[in-house]
């Protein structure tokens, strides 16, 4: 826990628009994508604001702000959260800043971001805390320059930061770097763990890179204090028949058949003889016997699997896929399919590489195909 000398009782975390993530994107835009095996973006971001004291935050959303809270009520119960959607935001967030302000001793306003993984270790900014009223933190990213918090004075925040703030055509571009530069606000390095994936590409390749040097990624895991009760400690089980190599495999999976290169979220079930290569498979996802799966994100499934959503014998990916996407070129171009939310495939389906099926499709209309070929969508 590091808490300034000044008072900083209000986070603020705030998203940018994304068109480039097709379902991964379906809820509360990318606040609650899941990252790693264990958590979701936002949970590394209220980390942060929880390290410095803060007990107090606000989200800005776009959309589904009862999903967001019942989550953030869930995982992290000493945290008071309020999420405002943009379109009332003006209104409302005006009148809960003035009547926080008067039941507070409020100095500082923390803005941050949380469309993906920021974890700062504020101990690294102690010196700069104490002598700045106004601050930008940044890091370096893929050698690129990446700011993803600003830390300002209540007054500030009223005069120069709130109008544009409630913007939401600013929700367009890099805000936090825009008020930096504009303002002219000192700027600091900090040292912590901010992955800025800006394309489904650049998501699936953080993941997969996770696997070269996963001693060090585990280890980091360790230090980053991760508090809540978001996701509790539960045994997996790996079968008799179960192979795993070179892979993530989170908690409550039940693997009885081969993982490789692959990275496996809670709550998966994969069945004898099944086949994982170069993949990301999400929550709540049953892989049936047989079924074959490479180079795929394979999106959430929120259904009872206990029957397999991906059922026995089907034929996921084709990572020498001879077209992208013909839909979706700009994003799926890379040799890797996405499956998307609450699926089930068919026993015996094919689907090659950059192929899209969107969320919540019907089996029936993915039957009707029988077959997807390189770079074909199905959408609903």
């Amino acid at each position: 826990m590091f808490s300034p000398k000044k008072s900083i009782d209000l986070g603020i975390i705030i998203g940018e628009n994304s068109h480039h993530f097709l379902s991964l994107d379906e809820y509360a835009e990318h606040f609650l994508l899941p990252f790693s095996p264990r958590f979701r973006n936002i949970d590394f971001v209220v980390s942060s604001l929880s390290s410095m004291d803060i007990k107090n935050i606000v989200i800005f959303t776009k959309r589904d702000k009862e999903i967001i809270l019942n989550y953030l009520n869930k995982g992290w119960p000493l945290i008071h959260f309020t999420v405002f959607d943009y379109s009332d935001i003006r209104e409302k967030f005006v009148a809960f800043l003035s009547e926080f302000s008067l039941e507070h001793p409020l100095e500082l306003i923390f803005i941050i971001k949380g469309n993906y993984p920021v974890w700062l270790d504020m101990r690294s900014l102690k010196e700069e805390l104490e002598k700045q009223k106004n601050l930008a933190i940044k890091t370096r990213y893929n050698n690129k320059t990446v700011y993803a918090a600003l830390l300002v004075e209540k007054d500030s925040f009223i005069k120069k930061y709130e109008d544009f703030l409630l913007d939401e055509a600013n929700l367009e571009i890099d805000l936090i770097e825009k008020l930096t530069l504009e303002n002219q606000i000192p700027s600091f390095d900090a040292q912590g763990y901010i992955m800025p994936f800006r394309s489904l590409k650049e998501y699936y390749e953080i993941h997969i890179n996770m696997l070269e040097d996963y001693l060090v990624f585990d280890r980091f895991n360790a230090y980053v204090p991760i508090r809540g009760n978001i996701a509790p400690n539960i045994s997996s089980t790996l079968g008799r028949s179960s192979h795993i190599i070179n892979s993530i495999v989170g908690e409550n999976v039940e693997i009885n058949g081969k993982i490789e290169n692959s990275i496996i979220f809670s709550n998966v079930k994969v069945d004898k003889n099944a086949s994982i290569k170069n993949s990301i498979i999400f929550p709540g996802n049953h892989i049936g016997s047989h079924a074959q799966i490479s180079h795929c994100i394979l999106d959430e499934y929120s259904g009872d699997n206990t029957i397999p959503n991906i059922e026995p014998h089907a034929q996921i990916g084709n990572p020498k896929a001879a077209k992208p996407n013909g839909e979706f070129q700009d994003i799926l171009n890379f040799g890797v399919t996405l499956i998307g939310k609450d699926l089930r495939i068919p026993s015996g389906f094919r689907v090659g590489g950059n192929c899209y099926i969107d969320s919540f499709v019907i089996p029936s209309t993915i039957r009707e195909k029988k077959t997807l070929k390189d770079g074909e969508t199905i959408l609903r």
